[in-house]
């Protein structure tokens, strides 16, 4: 008997609406990914929570209330990248192990590979997770200008160091990378802030370079264990009492700490195009998610709450999979209820957002371009159905890694 657990396939449909911002030249687009984040751990949805720039955004833009993603890390960023389910890449169900020779198949092109081609600068800042056991799989070969960040899927949020195996603590090594080199420079400063300092160097440059758009994924290496946090931001939460969940609650301030200064640069930067003065923000799309639900209650209990969802990181129950979203500046406002899944921002932001032809994708990709729900205030999802997960336990061999 085969263990496997799924609901049925998926609706492909496929729309060609524009980025309706009455603007034809295609957007700068940011995503921003965070790592573990749950769903009662932002403020629209627990008012606990200090986080007043990611409130402002998700106030301002379109809040995804249906929002679903893979339990756990590499299998929503393989999904997210390939616009596929990860069981059809070989990324289910569990991340890619430090030591673990595998990546995500270069036949699968990337969606920054695809924004490329329609003259897009791509930039990778963040926590990569896809693998790196080859050149090939690296994020510079796989459609970004630039990357400086992580290649694998946790470690010391100020030192970078993590052990290559779990079982030998003589295996700790550094990891942070600019492009495909090591990034001694690090050391001593926490991710987040690398990641909004490096975005601001990007944002500079771009603003010199304004024949094309921009494209920043920024998958966040908060709010991932181990809880490294500065005591001002574990400080907002006095009255927290657990004080892991307060420890947690600071990495996300942290993170929007991140998030405030990436926006203000944006807001900073002005220039007329047709006679009008206008601010980067004003053109630029934001994204935001978590890869997976947070590591509530329970083994490994990390800080997260998912409540009132039942379940949690690596379980394909609603807080595993429900996730806090939201897009900025798409031409819609309010909350939706309409079903999204992590497969389908690829065909969106191609095809919806950068004005890539739907043609240029697979057939058979999982992912459904979303743009009328996110862009119109009457859009309707275009999607009944998803793939939760499917495993089969008896062939699996992951404990060894």
């Amino acid at each position: 008997e085969q263990n496997m657990i799924h609901l049925q396939g998926f609706l492909p449909i496929f729309l060609t609406i524009g980025w309706c911002s009455g603007d034809s030249s295609p957007p700068n687009i940011l995503f921003i990914l965070a790592d573990d984040l749950g769903w009662n751990d932002v403020p629209w949805n627990n008012p606990e929570v200090i986080a007043p720039t990611l409130a402002r955004l998700a106030g301002e833009g379109l809040i995804l209330e249906n929002n679903y993603v893979q339990p756990t890390c590499t299998p929503s960023r393989a999904a997210l990248m390939t616009g596929y389910y990860p069981m059809h890449t070989g990324n289910q169900y569990v991340p890619i192990r430090s030591l673990q020779p595998a990546g995500v198949p270069i036949k699968f092109n990337f969606l920054s590979q695809y924004l490329k081609n329609l003259g897009y600068s791509t930039h990778g800042v963040g926590k990569w997770h896809l693998g790196y056991c080859s050149p090939e799989y690296l994020p510079t070969q796989r459609g970004f200008d630039t990357f400086h960040g992580l290649w694998i899927g946790a470690g010391d949020h100020f030192l970078h160091t993590n052990m290559a195996d779990n079982h030998d603590p003589s295996s700790v090594g550094y990891d942070f990378h600019k492009n495909e080199d090591i990034y001694y420079e690090a050391d001593g400063y926490d991710t987040s802030t690398l990641i909004s300092e490096r975005i601001s160097e990007i944002i500079r440059i771009e603003e010199v370079n304004k024949s094309s758009p921009f494209f920043i994924y920024a998958p966040f290496q908060d709010v991932h264990d181990p809880l490294d946090i500065q005591p001002e931001y574990e400080d907002l939460y006095p009255n927290e009492q657990d004080p892991t969940r307060r420890k947690f609650l600071g990495m996300v301030s942290r993170l929007d700490a991140a998030v405030e200064r990436i926006v203000t640069d944006l807001e900073e930067v002005e220039y007329t195009r047709d006679g009008e003065t206008r601010t980067l923000l004003e053109d630029t799309i934001i994204i935001f998610s978590s890869d997976n639900g947070g590591m509530s209650e329970g083994l490994g209990y990390a800080g997260g709450s998912n409540k009132p969802l039942r379940g949690r990181k690596g379980g394909i129950f609603e807080g595993g999979c429900r996730v806090p979203g939201f897009i900025y500046n798409s031409g819609r406002t309010g909350v939706t209820n309409g079903l999204f899944h992590i497969t389908d921002w690829l065909p969106t932001i191609y095809a919806g957002l950068a004005g890539g032809n739907v043609e240029d994708l697979p057939e058979d990709i999982n992912g459904v371009n979303q743009i009328e729900l996110l862009s119109r205030p009457s859009g309707v999802s275009q999607r009944v159905e998803m793939l939760y997960e499917i495993i089969n336990f008896e062939n699996d061999d992951w404990p060894e890694y």
